[in-house]
């Protein structure tokens, strides 16, 4: 958050030595500071490292935006952290690179939460459970599979994203358990899972892995169908289900077609995110083509730059849909020049579908719609959302029956 520190709040990192900034989630379950403590970690509930007080010393910030939503109310300069026994000083090293085995960063008690887990081989075939990955789709539990909604019902424990909405896990019987995937700690968080499904195995329980959209349109739903495999030896063969993925369900509710003749013949498919952190290539400009980007929201600045450097004319629309079929769900219209700014100045959060060429603004013309935020009585398409009517009594006691 170097830019941001230095922008929004006047802190220029280079002039402050030693400087630990990092989302909450990312610190141990209880960080102690000034005789107060922070919330219980959302991610990371089986740590139990503690920095000591004596290493925070709080620093001046200045706040001079109150709706600025990435807020520093406390900063601190850190000294020597003695942890699990081990000195040293923080310093930023990502997981995955080469010398995150051998920083002293948060001593063993965080690095150990990555090491693989176990395979279950002393479990017995007859013993072990079965695991299900669902596809949750984008939000509207109307939108949910018929085969999804029965596997909810069924289950004896769901392990679900924590953007799955509520009212899709209010059609859950079993435990639920969430995954805290916040950016930074998303590694922890997947172990975390892994965790929770060879457990689940262990016991014999039937698991349904509920994943946001479609398992497998950036969903690591191929990664989880390994390590299961690499946990049961290849005994236990998980099923998988199909959802709506928000690719294709997003630009739809939010009136922003991707193809449409003499306009777009092609769509292209990207993530704001790649492996580690790394940020994902950009396919050059093609002009009659869509791009329709995932989980890039928290990066719409250089994903929109990255586009320009690429050939993309600097007015070539772009429209954001967030909580696609949600009743709170917002469409946004921008082009490449005004997108990062109107994301920030709406507060538009995750998860948001970011549609990317002309034939998104087919339905939107420039003498009609100007951009920011779209009025939802002035879509082009009608909005309908499960909330707004009596399904529940009326289709899904059918779907039970």
């Amino acid at each position: 958050h170097k830019d941001r520190l230095e922008e929004k709040h006047g802190i220029r990192v280079s002039d402050v030595p030693r400087v630990v900034i990092t989302a909450l989630c990312c610190l141990p379950s209880q960080l102690p500071y000034a005789g107060k403590t922070w919330p219980a970690n959302p991610c990371l509930s089986s740590t139990s490292a503690h920095l000591r007080e004596e290493a925070l010393v709080p620093f001046e910030v200045s706040n001079d935006s109150h709706e600025d939503p990435w807020k520093i109310d406390t900063a601190f300069r850190v000294q020597s952290i003695p942890i699990s026994g081990k000195g040293g000083t923080i310093e930023h090293v990502d997981p995955g690179s080469p010398d995150w085995n051998k920083t002293e960063l948060f001593g063993d008690s965080l690095r150990s939460l990555l090491k693989p887990i176990a395979p279950l081989d002393d479990v017995p075939l007859s013993k072990l459970g079965t695991i299900s990955l669902v596809g949750a789709g984008p939000g509207d539990p109307q939108l949910l599979t018929v085969a999804a909604f029965r596997m909810l019902q069924e289950a004896d424990v769901v392990v679900c994203d924590r953007l799955v909405s509520q009212e899709i896990r209010d059609l859950c019987k079993g435990e639920i358990l969430v995954a805290k995937k916040y950016p930074g700690c998303a590694d922890y968080a997947q172990m975390e899972i892994y965790r929770w499904i060879a457990s689940g195995l262990r016991s014999g329980k039937r698991l349904v892995r509920l994943k946001i959209g479609d398992p497998f349109i950036f969903g690591r739903g191929a990664e989880e169908v390994i390590e299961i495999e690499r946990l049961t030896s290849g005994r236990v063969t998980p099923t998988v289900i199909p959802g709506v993925s928000s690719v294709f369900a997003a630009p739809l509710l939010g009136g922003a077609t991707m193809t449409h003749r003499g306009v777009a013949n092609s769509v292209i498919l990207g993530t704001g995110y790649g492996r580690n952190k790394s940020e994902p290539a950009i396919v050059p400009y093609q002009p009659q083509t869509t791009a329709v980007f995932l989980m890039a929201i928290g990066r719409i600045g250089p994903l929109c730059q990255g586009l320009k450097d690429n050939g993309y004319p600097v007015d070539t629309p772009v429209v954001v849909i967030e909580k696609a079929s949600c009743s709170d769900q917002r469409v946004l219209l921008a082009d490449l020049n005004t997108a990062p700014s109107l994301v920030s100045e709406h507060v538009i959060k995750p998860p948001a579908t970011i549609v990317v060429g002309e034939a998104a603004r087919v339905l939107y013309p420039v003498d009609r719609f100007t951009q920011g935020l779209v009025d939802v009585d002035t879509m082009p398409i009608a909005q309908h959302f499960s909330a707004d009517d009596d399904w529940e009594n009326r289709v899904l006691d059918a779907v039970v029956q």
